[in-house]
């Protein structure tokens, strides 16, 4: 019995397939290192100073090879978008160096109670995707591409909280006048640390930050059923805040 020799079991693919492939890794590399380069300058030199020049003195590649993977500098900025998305993701799916694990939290409301300091005592952790954000924004009108990108991180950030909300079966039997839907609720949320965000990002002390997070806590509380309260009055939502936790200590939130 002949024994079959290892290319005959696992013939390679013609020479042209081969050159395919390796074309394929290239391609990837290339584009990798651009989009490393242009995050880079964002970082260390703002979103003005990003050229296609500048990509070129830090790649080493030439005009025509930037063209070739990316036709205009437009399309590095969605591909750097992109990456920070997929990043911002896998941290929120996973916990990360920014944010814990989401095992650590049982309900929505200890989410929120972790995250609303959290996002207001920190400044940006990522400077170059704020500038995008805040690009994309602006063009937003008559930029399709970064429209959807824009809608697309959105709505995951608001899904997240909507799932979660699901999970729980979070109703609001206490406040009848109240019919909003976990969609609603969510979109409310995001919208306060939106705003919030962005008025920070102009004027760093625009608030009192600490002041700020209390007075959140106690307009959301009576939207989460987790909220360990039966009494959703004003007073009984201040005085069930945990003002005494780490993360609400008066100097984190004015770093």
């Amino acid at each position: 019995m002949t024994i079959p020799s290892s290319s005959e079991t696992n013939p390679l693919p013609p020479p042209a397939e081969l050159s395919a492939s390796a074309r394929i890794d290239i391609a990837s590399i290339r584009r990798e290192q651009i989009i490393d380069a242009a995050i880079h300058i964002i970082a260390h030199q703002g979103l003005p100073n990003l050229s296609l020049s500048e990509i070129e003195t830090h790649t080493g590649m030439k005009r025509g090879q930037l063209t070739y993977y990316f036709r205009r500098k437009e399309d590095i900025l969605l591909a750097v978008f992109d990456r920070m998305i997929q990043q911002m993701k896998e941290q929120i799916e996973k916990g990360g160096p920014c944010l814990p694990n989401p095992s650590m939290f049982s309900t929505v409301w200890e989410r929120l109670c972790w995250l609303l300091p959290h996002v207001l005592a920190h400044e940006s952790n990522s400077r170059e995707f704020q500038a995008l954000q805040h690009t994309f924004l602006a063009e937003a009108s008559h930029r399709t591409d970064y429209r959807e990108r824009l809608s697309t991180l959105y709505d995951f950030l608001r899904q997240r909280m909507i799932d979660d909300m699901n999970q729980e079966s979070i109703t609001l039997p206490h406040l009848p006048q109240i019919t909003a839907s976990p969609r609603t609720v969510a979109s409310f949320v995001q919208a306060i640390i939106h705003g919030l965000k962005m008025q920070l990002t102009v004027d760093p002390q625009a608030f009192d930050r600490e002041e700020m997070v209390q007075l959140c806590l106690q307009v959301l509380a009576p939207l989460f059923a987790s909220a360990p309260r039966t009494d959703r009055s004003p007073a009984a939502a201040q005085a069930s805040i945990p003002t005494n936790h780490a993360y609400l200590a008066k100097g984190n939130l004015h770093e």
